[in-house]
């Protein structure tokens, strides 16, 4: 088994939200069969530390109040 503590696999983005691209940025990150192989490493007693950070660098046409049709 390996140790409980690997180095992050990370994977960096930029990405728009626009409304006509109901998206985040990306399509996959890892597959589940990396996920539940064992000697891969990221399960251990059937649990996965996950972290994420997010960073908004410019904000622009940011709609304060929420709007709907009716």
């Amino acid at each position: 088994m390996k140790p409980l503590f690997l180095p992050p696999l990370m994977h960096k983005r930029v990405h728009q939200f626009i409304a006509k691209e109901s998206d985040w940025g990306f399509t996959s990150f890892m597959s589940l069969q990396d996920l539940y192989d064992p000697s891969k490493g990221f399960l251990v007693n059937n649990t996965m530390i996950f972290e994420a950070e997010f960073n908004v660098r410019d904000k622009f046409g940011f709609q304060t109040t929420a709007q709907y049709d009716m």
